[in-house]
């Protein structure tokens, strides 16, 4: 078995556990009540990744590539009836339209939209959370407005925790670090960079991460 089916057996077997409870196919909410899970015997911290994003709440979704990840978004997108995604990103939005997804929209109207999505500047391993930035977007807007948040991200974006992350972003923004920056830890959950956390109003309520693992699409 190679490294990406391995991780893929892995990733489907903890999202599993933590759905058992859910009846609903093909993308049910995560059950609330407390579900033990051996921790996956491996050095591959998307492993670790999935494991503690999935027990916050949020939906890890594995792609093999990025016809996988449309081939996934189309069914999602099918099965919520979501009937506008906005986007920010034209390097996102783009292939998606063009290969028939014609709920992803761009602009300005964030009040309209039943999804947004985008993607992220990185995952962090051992708390599950996800950076955004304003380098990629007005990110800040993004997460307050729509109820659902999409996010695009892929395994180079990987840090095992926060010590690993300051060091990438000093590398990543030694010009200086963008105006807003929010790591997200879960639905309706939020901690800022300063590390002051807030619950409820900012994040999204239902948080869904497609993991490509040739993340050809990411910037």
């Amino acid at each position: 078995m190679n490294n990406s089916q391995s991780r893929k057996t892995i990733i489907e077997a903890i999202r599993e556990g933590l759905q058992k409870k859910s009846t609903i196919a093909p993308f049910p909410d995560l059950s609330t009540e407390t579900v033990v899970i051996p921790v996956p015997q491996t050095d591959d911290i998307s492993m670790l990744f999935a494991e503690k994003f999935a027990a916050s709440g949020g939906n890890f979704v594995y792609c093999e590539d990025q016809s996988d990840f449309f081939r996934q978004l189309q069914e999602m997108t099918a099965f919520y009836k979501w009937e506008y995604i906005h986007c920010w990103e034209p390097s996102i939005a783009e292939p998606l339209m063009n290969s028939g997804l014609k709920q992803i929209r761009t602009g300005k109207r964030l009040d309209l939209a039943h999804a947004s999505l985008s993607t992220c500047e990185a995952l962090v391993a051992d708390t599950g959370s996800i950076l955004f930035s304003s380098a990629n977007s007005d990110q800040q807007e993004l997460l307050m407005v729509p109820p659902v948040q999409i996010v695009l991200a892929s395994y180079s974006q990987l840090v095992l925790n926060m010590e690993e992350l300051m060091e990438c972003l000093d590398e990543v923004f030694e010009n200086g670090m963008p105006s807003y920056m929010e790591l997200v830890s879960g639905p309706a959950k939020t901690r800022a960079i300063e590390m002051r956390e807030q619950s409820g109003g900012m994040a999204p309520r239902q948080i869904h991460l497609f993991f490509i693992d040739d993340a050809t699409l990411v910037p």
